[in-house]
């Protein structure tokens, strides 16, 4: 139970400071596609009723569905990856979160975002690019954090849909991020915003 508050905190803490993303920039444009390989797991859907969207993941990762009442005001689900061994120390992790904030359009949303991070602490910018998700434009940006003797890497999407920003943050050690990658970028194509029936067929490869 102490494990999963720490890895819940941690997440929560990235979605809140300053109601941003923790972020990072490389020099390249566009994102590796995801592997077919990790299309071949056994996957599950699972409908998020605090924001009435759907999310597919492979079956063997927690899901926490975080209540309105939380600490965190934004953080929606938090799906959490299986223990590797005794020694993992972090669990890889993606949490989907919903912020109800008056932007002007994504671009400003995305604007913010970059503009807020930049200042955070010990965060180093790396890359970003466009994408969609679900038919929906979406922006995609990359980061390093390096905090006492963790280095936690990330992708981190940000959308507009069902009259709400959206934000879909990737997390894991930096010496994994590399292998979780393409897992990372199916889970969040595999958001659907207005779901019309339940699917538990994981979603197909696509390029960013």
């Amino acid at each position: 139970m102490k494990r999963r508050v720490v890895i819940v905190g941690f997440v929560i803490f990235i979605a809140s400071v300053s109601g941003f993303f923790v972020l990072k920039f490389l020099f390249r444009t566009t994102l590796p596609a995801p592997s077919i390989l990790t299309t071949q797991q056994p996957w599950k859907t699972t409908f998020v009723r605090r924001g009435g969207f759907q999310v597919s993941f492979p079956a063997d990762w927690e899901e926490i569905m975080v209540p309105p009442d939380s600490p965190d005001p934004f953080t929606a689900v938090i799906l959490i990856s299986p223990s590797d061994s005794p020694e993992d120390h972090f669990r890889e992790q993606v949490g989907i979160s919903i912020e109800y904030r008056a932007y002007s359009s994504l671009k400003s949303f995305f604007d913010t975002v970059s503009r807020e991070v930049r200042n955070t602490p010990g965060v180093t910018l790396t890359n970003s690019g466009t994408s969609t998700i679900d038919g929906q434009p979406a922006y995609w940006l990359t980061y390093l954090w390096r905090k006492e003797d963790d280095e936690i890497e990330g992708l981190v999407y940000l959308l507009y849909g069902k009259n709400a920003f959206f934000r879909i943050i990737c997390l894991s050690e930096s010496k994994k991020f590399e292998e979780y990658q393409p897992l990372f970028q199916n889970i969040a194509h595999s958001l659907i915003l207005n779901p019309q029936s339940e699917s538990n067929n994981p979603p197909l490869s696509q390029s960013q």
